[in-house]
Formats: structure tokens, C-alpha cells, sequence
């Protein structure tokens, strides 16, 4: 009964191994069909100029194939009652280079409750950081769109452990790929020696 557990062993690390590939590669697959935008909030709250404080917003576009168009990001007070205002000249969008957002590079607005952010294109696994300076504190809310009739529908999603799997697909695959080759190795080594 022992020495056929034994011999079943490969077999069963490598079913085991192979499920969780074929889940995580299955699982990227529905994240990337769907268009979905990721972000990332990070406020920093000592600002260069005047006591302001500075909120940069990073985007990703998660799909591989599809470019998002006529992309609308706004950047708002959580709360009406918040203490916060925008710089009106603090607002910038800055691609992710390789990425291009179209013919301008994208633009960006502010007034005292609202930063905008326009980009003509969010290419395939493209990247924008979009950059707010405002005074006061308080909590800010970001929403998105299509800016014009044209423009697709996305999901604007905060980063998870979805999209970080969706980013990371290949490392985490090639990672269960190594396990594999070296449970492999150590357990062909250990059967050579006990016989």
C-alpha cells in the first residue's frame, strides 16, 4: 500500500500544480476580457506649494487587446461638507511611458470641488498617473465615464487581488512551474536513494 502511494505521488503534485494553473489562467482570462480599468489612490500631505497636499492616481488598463476611448476620470470631494479644495492650476495627466493617450496626451481641469481628466485613448495594458493638488483634508471620491458618445463602457476598479493576479499571471504560472520542476527533482531523488 506504501510503495503505491509512493508511485502516485508525481502524479498528484503535478494534478495539484496543473489546477492551480489552469484556475489562475482561467480566472485572468474572464479579468481581462472585461473592460476594466484599474487605479490606485496615493495622497501625499506635504505638498511643495503652500501647505497644499497632492493626490496621484494611477490607471491601468487591464485589457490586452482593447483600448478604452474618450476616457473621463473625475476626482471629487467624498463629502460636500469636507473642508478640501482643488488647486485650479494643480491638475495634470501624465502617461506611463510607453503609453500615449492619443493626440494631446490627455487633459486635465480643476476647480475647487472637481479635478477632470480627459484622455483621447487608454491603450492595451496602457498606464496613466493622474495628479491633484488641493488644500485641506477630507476624503476624495473618484468616478469615471466615457467622456463623449463614442467611448466605451469600462469598469473603474480599485486594485485587488484580481487585478494583481491579472498583472502578474505570467511570474505567478512560471513560479508554480518552478515548485513543480523542483518537487519533481527532490522526489526523484529521494525515490533513487531508497532503492
Amino acid at each position: 500500500m506504501n510503495s503505491l502511494l509512493q508511485d502516485k505521488v508525481p502524479f498528484l503534485v503535478t494534478l495539484f500544480i496543473g489546477a492551480f494553473g489552469w484556475t489562475v489562467a482561467h480566472f485572468v482570462d474572464r479579468v481581462v476580457l472585461s473592460p476594466i480599468i484599474e487605479y490606485e489612490i496615493k495622497i501625499q500631505t506635504s505638498g511643495a506649494q503652500s501647505g497644499s497636499s497632492e493626490v496621484r492616481v494611477l490607471l491601468r488598463n487591464l485589457s490586452r487587446t482593447a483600448a478604452h476611448k474618450d476616457v473621463l476620470i473625475r476626482l471629487r470631494k467624498a463629502k460636500e461638507t469636507t473642508a478640501l479644495r482643488f488647486i485650479r492650476s494643480g491638475c495634470d495627466i501624465i502617461p506611463v511611458a510607453p503609453t500615449s493617450l492619443g493626440q494631446t496626451d490627455g487633459t486635465a481641469v480643476c476647480d475647487d470641488d472637481v479635478a477632470e481628466f480627459r484622455a483621447n485613448t487608454l491603450p492595451p495594458q496602457g498606464a496613466a498617473i493622474l495628479v491633484a493638488r488641493f488644500h485641506g483634508v477630507g476624503d476624495i471620491a473618484i468616478q469615471g465615464g466615457a467622456a463623449g458618445n463614442e467611448g466605451g463602457a469600462y469598469y473603474l476598479v480599485s486594485a485587488s487581488i484580481q487585478t494583481c493576479l491579472a498583472r502578474n499571471e505570467f511570474f505567478i504560472l512560471f513560479s508554480g512551474l518552478v515548485v513543480w520542476l523542483v518537487l519533481m527533482l527532490i522526489w526523484f531523488y529521494f525515490n533513487r536513494a531508497v532503492k
